[in-house]
């Protein structure tokens, strides 16, 4: 299994964690719907700054700050695994 069949299903398996990552820090609805209103996330947060509380320059401050984390978040993973070697394009050494 370590030999053949996890090298070869690591490029879905990293691929999906980024996918399923980028998804879920954006997903208002789930939370509400599972812990109602005691569950605080950072997408609720921003949600309520722009509805309820009309404080637009801090719901972009948050809605900036999120992006950039995430992104920043996003590109470590890509930078940390070597895809090519992933993705079996190049041979390893």
């Amino acid at each position: 299994f370590r030999k053949i069949d996890l090298p070869l299903s690591m490029p879905g398996v990293l691929i999906g964690s980024l996918l399923v990552f980028v998804l879920s820090v954006g997903a208002i609805s789930e939370a509400k719907i599972l812990g109602g209103q005691k569950v605080v996330t950072i997408a609720s947060d921003i949600e309520s700054e722009f509805t309820y509380a009309q404080n637009w320059p801090l719901g972009s401050a948050l809605s900036t700050l999120f992006i950039a984390l995430t992104t920043v978040v996003v590109f470590f993973a890509l930078g940390r695994f070597d895809l090519e070697k992933l993705l079996g394009k190049k041979p390893s050494e």
